[in-house]
């Protein structure tokens, strides 16, 4: 059996984990999720040309989260980037980046201490497995926020050329060619609005 390394896939594990219920579980369920978000930071560093190899990589979750606010500059911020036809108005398709918050970071970082081996015996009535079962969930819905956007980072404009670079990857049952429809045909004009939100629209 294949084991895919997506930030995605990671989280599809955890989701798995969680659901056994049990509570060597946790440990493992903490494993993909720390993993998790280190994937998708990488992920967001890769695609970017501009960002060194050497700031690429690692798997210490501040450094690299550093080195992309230090390109993109936009913090939390959700980036929406909708693309509609210049002549009609009609909306196309619309993208969106959307961050390893800094709440984020802070969990993964804290997710370091279920990666060791306990210190103490903790019976089964112990209210640790609860808190920390409860814990692993949160971060569990906070990577999912982060793997919801299928921009792999914040559209930067060439200071040289004044051409604006993207790198975006499908949604979860979309296909490449989906999405290279909406956006037109290489060459064409289209009108672009970006916004920087807080949460996302409902609709995702």
């Amino acid at each position: 059996m294949e084991y895919h390394i997506h930030s995605r896939e990671y989280l599809q594990r955890a989701r798995q984990r969680l659901d056994e219920g049990s509570s060597e579980s946790l440990f493992y369920a903490a494993f993909e999720c720390r993993c998790g978000i280190e994937a998708r930071l990488q992920q967001y560093l890769e695609a970017q040309h501009s960002i060194s190899r050497k700031k690429k990589k690692g798997w210490q979750i501040a450094k690299l989260a550093k080195n992309l606010e230090a390109a993109f500059k936009t913090g939390d911020k959700i980036v929406e980037f909708a693309v509609s036809d210049p002549n009609s108005g009609e909306l196309r398709y619309t993208l969106y980046y959307t961050p390893v918050t800094e709440k984020l970071q802070k969990m993964g970082e804290k997710i370091g201490h279920l990666m060791h081996a306990m210190n103490k015996y903790r019976p089964p009535e112990d209210l640790w497995w609860e808190q920390t079962r409860r814990f692993l969930e949160s971060v569990y819905e906070e990577l999912s926020i982060a793997n919801v956007g299928n921009m792999l980072g914040v559209p930067l404009i060439n200071p040289s050329t004044q051409k604006v670079s993207l790198t975006a990857e499908p949604r979860p049952g979309e296909r490449v060619y989906d999405l290279q429809r909406a956006m037109g045909p290489l060459g064409n004009s289209v009108h672009v609005r970006v916004s920087y939100l807080d949460t996302l629209p409902d609709s995702n």
